[in-house]
């Protein structure tokens, strides 16, 4: 009887999410779409296995996951002939993860729908829960600004066109703790911190108009709300 290998599952400690899918894939650049995750962290978070043992900083573990998989494949390939060249396997340019200002971002990813070069294709996604750790279905994706723990699985990958090892981090489940839905955003979010000044939830409304604007009855955008948030395209690892 075959044994299935399970890849070895590991949890971020909570961090702020920016601009997540985690109940609906984003669509954008494939037609069934992608659940993605990206966390800021502390540049040295610790790192801790699903039973909550650590496992040193995750930036040191994603360091040294990267280069593993750089000297697999170059075991593999390197000298083999590719259009009369010598293979010479290289660090894939597209690392989930970089440094800034102190901070760890940490780029997630699993796509909704799997072919597999062997068996049927599957529909997966990843699994979410509550900060009771209770499992949950949110309508909607959370915003940007979300606090949320992480489990995924590091695997290598090899690109053959490119002749290029890297890894991929498969988004398997979240912890959400501090959601963030559409209008629940303070002045914060948006840079604007405590001032002198007029208090919406204790002063009048003030009466009046503006210097050099007079009423007109053309062109009102009261109660249009500008909307979209970019985001930016993954690989294509699943």
């Amino acid at each position: 009887m075959a044994t299935s290998t399970r890849n070895t599952r590991y949890v971020t400690p909570k961090g702020t999410l920016i601009y997540p899918y985690l109940s609906t894939p984003d669509t954008k650049f494939s037609t069934h779409g992608d659940y993605k995750a990206e966390i800021e962290l502390p540049e040295d978070a610790m790192l801790f296995d699903a039973k909550g043992k650590p496992r040193g900083t995750i930036l040191d573990f994603l360091q040294q996951s990267l280069e593993d998989s750089v000297e697999k494949f170059a075991e593999i390939h390197n000298g083999k002939k590719k259009k009369g060249k010598a293979i010479e396997v290289e660090e894939a340019q597209d690392a989930p993860f970089y440094c800034n200002d102190g901070k760890l971002f940490v780029k997630f990813k699993l796509k909704a729908y799997v072919e597999p070069a062997e068996g049927e294709a599957f529909t997966q996604a990843p699994l979410l829960f509550d900060a009771k750790g209770k499992k949950f279905s949110p309508p909607k994706n959370p915003w940007n600004g979300t606090t949320a723990k992480i489990s995924f699985e590091c695997v290598p990958y090899y690109n053959a066109k490119d002749a290029e090892a890297g890894i991929t981090l498969r988004l398997k489940a979240a912890q959400v703790i501090n959601p963030v839905f559409g209008g629940e955003a303070d002045g914060e979010d948006y840079g604007f911190g405590e001032e002198e000044g007029f208090d919406s939830s204790t002063d009048d409304m003030p009466e009046g108009k503006a210097d050099g604007f007079d009423e007109e009855d053309d062109n009102d955008t009261t109660g249009q709300d500008e909307q979209g948030d970019g985001q930016e395209e993954g690989d294509d690892d699943f």
